[in-house]
């Protein structure tokens, strides 16, 4: 009999959020029998650490389904842009193609968009309202042959 464990204390949302520009990605490394991923970059300079304020403004999403021409995966990453940088930081995610690096709540850390599908930013600009928090809402999506890299630990190198 198969079982299902229920845990108690699993908490959503996205705690931390970093921006791989993919014109500064040399290679993606897995190590096959640990399955570890490691990013090789050519510099660290152009990575955007994203300010995640609040666990319930970011979310990760990645949806499979079956089509003609096999499995896919969309993959979006939402969140809100904040502060007196926020138009300027939109701009940048607005104009480049990304790979994400991004972890949960629970410590788990997936890698989204690849060097040959990256992920690409849409936007949705307005000022707010008094109930509502005045930011920028951004979603990086992409479609991809296969699904985010899970990892451990340290991924980034030089």
């Amino acid at each position: 009999m198969k079982t299902v464990d229920l845990i108690f204390d699993n908490i959503g949302g996205i705690r931390a959020l970093y921006l791989l520009p993919k014109s500064d990605v040399q290679r993606i490394d897995t190590n096959v029998a640990s399955e570890q991923v490691i990013v090789v970059m050519r510099t660290r300079v152009n990575i955007i650490k994203v300010e995640v304020s609040d666990n319930d403004t970011f979310l990760f999403r990645e949806d499979m389904s079956i089509e003609d021409g096999g499995i896919q995966y969309s993959v979006a990453i939402s969140g809100l842009v904040q502060g007196r940088l926020a138009s300027a930081l939109v701009r940048e995610m607005e104009r480049g193609e990304w790979l994400a690096v991004h972890q949960d709540a629970n410590g788990k850390i997936l890698l989204s968009g690849t060097i040959d599908l990256p992920l690409r930013c849409v936007t949705q600009k307005s000022s707010g309202s008094t109930t509502t928090k005045n930011g920028v809402p951004f979603t990086l999506q992409a479609t991809e042959a296969e699904p985010s890299k899970e990892c451990e630990g340290e991924i980034i190198e030089d």
